[in-house]
């Protein structure tokens, strides 16, 4: 007997019981990273815009850490 016995059954079992909601939070993500996006295009508009963000950003050591 293996240790991995029964995990095909314990993984079709989680992704048919997840079926709806899984989807739903797949979506749920990438459409948040998308308005994310869009956001900060529509604060930056130009590349002088965007790097002088970056360059302030990278001035602020917890967020280069992040």
């Amino acid at each position: 007997m293996s240790t991995l016995t029964g995990t095909w059954a314990l993984i079709r079992l989680a992704l048919r019981r997840d079926r709806i909601r899984l989807p739903v939070w797949i979506v749920l993500f990438a459409g948040m990273a998308a308005v994310a996006v869009a956001a900060t295009a529509e604060l930056y508009p130009t590349a002088a815009d965007q790097r002088a963000m970056a360059d302030s950003m990278k001035s602020v050591p917890s967020l280069v850490a992040l």
